[in-house]
């Protein structure tokens, strides 16, 4: 099931309907480890300036995995997973509005950020997570494509 810009209410849905299987985060192709752990999540408010000098107000709804311990042997159903986001959507109604990020590392080696890609709903549910990579946002609009000189889209 394609999630991609995922919000928070279609992904609480999605979750709750998956009942008690067991959810496995992919990040990247590398399920984190039974036992894994929701630390943190976010309401983000981002201010930034890109290359052509355009002042932007992004949002994001941030959830933070923590790899679990080795010799766990249990992971964290669908529904429990749900409640978490569930209970922080009602403290803090602004993570509805934005789109989801996800951070995290396999092995707790670094911390990455992860969108998500699809939702796998087997015996095991696999919530499949993508890199967010690095991106110029006048060229993914097009500024750059429509044979404008990059000076016109990039302050270069």
């Amino acid at each position: 099931m394609p999630l991609i810009d995922a919000r928070l209410d279609a992904l609480i849905a999605a979750l709750d309907a998956l009942g008690d299987r067991p959810l496995i985060p992919c990040l990247d192709g590398t399920d984190l480890n039974p036992g894994y752990h929701v630390t943190e999540i976010q309401a983000a408010q981002i201010q930034s300036i890109d290359c052509g000098g355009r002042r932007r107000t992004l949002s994001q709804t941030r959830v933070q995995l923590l790899d679990g311990p080795l010799g766990a042997d249990q992971y964290m159903t669908a529904t429990k997973f749900a409640a978490i986001l569930d209970r922080s959507r009602r403290a803090i109604p602004a993570l509805a509005e934005a789109p989801i990020v996800f951070e995290g590392a396999a092995g707790n080696a670094g911390l990455s950020l992860f969108r998500v890609n699809r939702l796998d709903t087997g015996p095991n549910a696999h919530l499949h997570l993508t890199p967010d990579g690095a991106q110029c946002r006048p060229r993914t609009e097009g500024c750059c494509n429509r044979g404008a000189q990059p000076q016109a889209c990039c302050a270069a």
